[in-house]
């Protein structure tokens, strides 16, 4: 009796035992990794991938900025290219430009009301030097030195454009103007009072705009609206519009049955092209980082993510292909925050949590 429970102590013992050694070793086991967040980059074709810089917060960890700001319109960040090899990042503390001498980001418009909102928004114009900035509800022009910085607009709800295009679409609370050349129209285009998104397709004469759930077009003056789409978004995704030429093309993104599409529609004839589902970061306050989509200057190439991929798309052939990213076999990429492609096409620049095995 008493043999056959001392046989009984002993192998309770070894099973505590095997449960302590074996959590002492998944923890040397997640000792052996650093989760951080990077600014990396890498060919269009996935080659040649480098870890830029660090930057000061975690998806994975919860940690720095994002920690104390989690409003409905604030997200952590956001990268785009402007003028030749320029990289911008939106954040909470402002705009930043990435430093390639020093390997860094540095401040450029620091001003809490440039803070990253789903309003943010960015334009080059090539030709003149210069960029246009949405702050909160204001419209800033200033050269590509960060000089010369000039208040245009003071009530902007939002900006739409095509990256590198001449012209960009501004929706006030007055209607829809038109800035051309640096010239901003001075009639605006009435349009309902609850858009949120609009665009004038130069091409095609049109404007799209978004209202609540639904997409609508009219004629150049704001007559004869008619229904495009209806989104039926049931998700926590805000609706996304990025017009990709002026012949009425655009993507937004959609949620369906608690997946997120990308969706191609041609506002001329309303055809819909599904281009199929993305799996978007998911942030702390169980939201989901806005759907980006970035496009080369001569349209060949657009870029879009998810929270473990990068991706392509021909608008040509209508072919996905997922960027297969060489160069990283002691690092694990994942929830992928904002993408860029550059202006040639050559280069793309994400953000990203890094799993960096030692």
């Amino acid at each position: 009796m008493n043999t056959a429970r001392f046989g009984q102590a002993m192998l309770k013992l070894l099973l505590l035992l095997s449960v302590a050694v074996l959590l002492c070793s998944c923890n040397a086991h997640q000792q052996e990794r650093e989760i951080l967040s990077y600014l990396c980059e890498c060919n269009a074709d996935g080659s040649d991938f480098k870890l830029l810089c660090r930057n000061n917060y975690s998806i994975q960890k919860f940690q720095g900025l994002y920690q104390s700001h989690i409003l409905l319109f604030s997200y952590p960040f956001k990268i785009e290219h402007g003028i030749e090899d320029d990289l911008f990042a939106f954040r909470d503390d402002g705009i930043f430009k990435y430093d390639r001498q020093d390997g860094d980001w540095r401040e450029y418009l620091t001003e809490s009301t440039f803070a990253y909102r789903t309003s943010s928004y960015l334009h080059s114009l090539e030709q003149s030097g210069e960029y246009y900035f949405t702050a909160g509800s204001k419209l800033y022009r200033m050269q590509r030195d960060g000089s010369n910085q000039d208040l245009l607009y003071s009530s902007v709800k939002h900006c739409t454009g095509i990256p590198y295009q001449s012209h960009f679409s501004v929706l006030t609370a007055d209607g829809l103007l038109q800035m051309e050349n640096g010239n901003l129209s001075q009639q605006a285009i009435t349009l309902p009072e609850w858009t949120s998104r609009a665009y004038y397709f130069s091409q095609a004469d049109i404007i799209v705009y978004v209202l609540m759930d639904e997409i609508w077009r009219c004629d150049a003056d704001g007559s004869n609206a008619e229904l495009i789409y209806i989104l039926q978004n049931n998700t926590m995704v805000h609706p996304s519009f990025y017009p990709i030429d002026d012949a009425g093309r655009f993507i937004t993104s959609i949620g369906l049955d608690r997946e997120v599409h990308m969706l191609l529609i041609d506002a001329t004839d309303g055809s819909v092209r599904d281009l199929g589902i993305i799996n978007l970061t998911r942030l702390p306050n169980l939201k989901y980082s806005p759907f980006q989509l970035s496009r080369s200057r001569d349209g060949s190439k657009l870029l879009f993510h998810d929270s473990t991929a990068l991706y392509l798309y021909d608008l040509a052939s209508h072919q996905k292909e997922t960027v297969l990213i060489s160069g990283i076999d002691n690092f694990n990429l994942r929830n992928i925050s904002s993408a860029s492609i550059s202006a040639d096409g050559a280069k793309i620049n994400f953000i990203c949590d890094v799993y960096k095995y030692k």
